[in-house]
This record gives structure tokens, sequence and C-alpha cells, in this order.
């Protein structure tokens, strides 16, 4: 039985989170007429990115603000919803290209502007990660899901602890986000190509299975 992990990042001082801008050095707070990254992103019916927001995230200024003068190989976390989504280094997407292609979608990233060290890194192999697969991929009857209602009377699911998934959902998926919770999972294989690649910057929580 392969295994299965959670997709996250390492919780250390490589980890780092980013915000995006049209310019280096915005105001704060950012004009509202500003193109969102949190606000505005949109994905296609394929999970690929939408044409507005590939024009938009190549245009823009990557801010961070490490803790530490290397950059990780991955910046972001893995929400369920994809926004902002994964900046991730050309290694680890030349390494999903070549084993499962059509898996992510990817737009490279601009400069970026570190707040911390104050430079600017105008040439950097980045790029933005859209995770295109999805599967309905948790044992509902033996995991614990929430719904959340929503004020404006949409709702959404997450999931807590235990959190098990079917073990026939896997298959050759490389990476993809869970149809119900958007939860970023991986396969073994994944792991092993993200290791391969030198990957800095995610951690993998494994993930107990049912047969079914």
């Amino acid at each position: 039985m392969t295994c299965c992990y959670e997709l996250t990042i390492d919780n250390s001082e490589i980890s780092i989170t980013y915000e995006l801008a049209p310019v280096k050095e915005p105001p704060s707070p950012f004009p509202t007429s500003w193109w969102s990254g949190l606000r505005d992103l949109e994905y296609s019916y394929d999970g690929c990115f939408g044409p507005i927001t590939r024009k938009e995230l190549a245009n823009q200024w990557v801010q961070v603000n490490p803790r530490i003068e290397e950059l990780p190989d991955v910046m972001g976390i893995p929400y369920p919803d994809g926004r902002p989504p994964l900046i991730v280094r050309r290694a680890l997407k030349e390494a999903i290209e070549n084993t499962n292609p059509g898996n992510c979608d990817f737009v490279k990233a601009g400069p970026i502007w570190d707040r911390r060290f104050h430079r600017e890194l105008l040439d950097q192999d980045y790029y933005f990660m859209a995770i295109q697969t999805e599967v309905d991929s948790w044992d509902r009857e033996q995991s614990s899901i929430s719904e959340i209602n929503r004020s404006d009377g949409t709702s959404f699911f997450t999931i807590n602890s235990p959190r098990i998934i079917r073990s026939k959902a896997i298959g050759q998926n490389l990476l993809w986000r869970d149809a119900l919770t958007g939860t970023v999972l991986c396969s073994e294989t994944f792991k092993l190509l993200a290791e391969q690649a030198g990957c800095r910057g995610l951690a993998f929580w494994k993930l107990e299975q049912t047969e079914t």
C-alpha cells in the first residue's frame, strides 16, 4: 500500500509566506483598486490559472520578509482554495512536469522584493503553481469532516481529526486537492521527487488509510 501525505510547509525559520503588489514598495494599506492574489485570483474549469490571473501574476512583485537570507524552494502555504498559490523553484516544477504532465499549471513569477534584507531579486527561477487534479480522497465514515456556513449563505468543508484516506483514491495520482475539503495531498512518489529535487520548505504529514 503506497503512502499518502497531507502537504504543508516546514514549520521552521526557512518557511515564509508572501504578498503580491504591482510595484516594488507598495503603500500600506494596499489600494483597494489593485489586483489582489487573495481576492481576485481565479481558476478555470480545468484547474489552471484563469487568463486574467495568468497576466496579473506575471506582472506582480513577490513581497517577502524572510528570517534568513537564503530563500526556500517553496514559498506560501497550501491553502484549500489555492489563494494565494504556492510558489516553487524550477527544479520541483520540472520534476512534476516530467513525472505527471497535466498535474499542475505554472506561471513564471516576477521579481522578488526582500523587505527584511532590502534587496531586489530579479532573476529567480520561481513559478506560481496551481494544482489541477482533484480526488474524492477521504473515508467520510471514519474521518471527521465539518461543514462551515458563511454569512453570505454559502458553506465549505474542513477536515479535522481523525482524517483517513481511501487507499483506492490515491491510484497513480502525484499531487492533488481533495474534492470536498480542498486539502492538498500527495503520494509517496511526490515526496521522493521533492526530496530528490533538493526541495526545502515542504513538510509531509503521513495519513492513515482504509482499503475502500
